[in-house]
């Protein structure tokens, strides 16, 4: 969560499965710039923040973006985090961030 431009992490203890997965169903309805994940690690946490950051950018030149776990959507083509080169990487070669 974001405030004052300043990153702010929320963790939340779910009761339930049923409860988790209902949370994680209603989470597309979050104001732009929340987001519910999964607990991470830290350098999970990092790399999906440049994943989203990449989305954005990506957004602003009008490509149509998805963000799963440790890749992304660029319009029909999906990249993958690479944990040597620290990047995202195609089949076919690399994407740098």
């Amino acid at each position: 969560m974001k405030l004052k431009g300043e990153e702010e992490m929320v963790i939340a203890e779910i009761g339930s499965w049923e409860e988790k997965r209902m949370v994680m169903i209603r989470q597309k309805t979050l104001k732009r710039g929340l987001y519910v994940d999964d607990d991470l690690t830290k350098e999970e946490r990092t790399t999906q923040k440049k994943l989203r950051e990449r989305a954005t950018e990506e957004r602003k030149k009008g490509n149509q973006m998805k963000v799963s776990y440790r890749k992304i959507r660029i319009g029909n083509k999906w990249f993958y985090w690479n944990d040597n080169k620290e990047t995202i990487i195609e089949k076919s070669g690399i994407c740098n961030l």
